[in-house]
């Protein structure tokens, strides 16, 4: 958490980080899990990219759906922060 801070620099607060480790836990699990956030609390922009960041791995992809209004601004800052958590560039399709 501490690496995607400093790189994306931002600061996470403590309600993106139970909810960040809530949604990891339930993936790790496989148990299903909705959680609801108010607008302004990071959804697009801290929690759904450190939940792909971390959940995310050779064998398992993490697919994001959002509403087509948002889209475009969805894909960049995933982009972005994946871009810089990672060092590498990441690829839209």
């Amino acid at each position: 958490l501490l690496c995607f801070e400093f790189v994306s620099r931002l600061a996470l607060r403590g309600k993106q980080v139970k909810m960040v480790r809530a949604l990891t836990d339930a993936i790790d699990q496989g148990r299903p899990l909705v959680n609801q956030m108010l607008m302004g609390e990071g959804k697009t922009t801290v929690v759904t990219p450190l939940v792909a960041l971390v959940t995310a791995t050779a064998e398992r992809a993490c697919v994001v759906c959002c509403p087509a209004a948002i889209l475009e601004f969805t894909r960049r800052v995933l982009r972005d922060r994946l871009r810089a958590a990672l060092a590498r560039p990441v690829m839209g399709f």
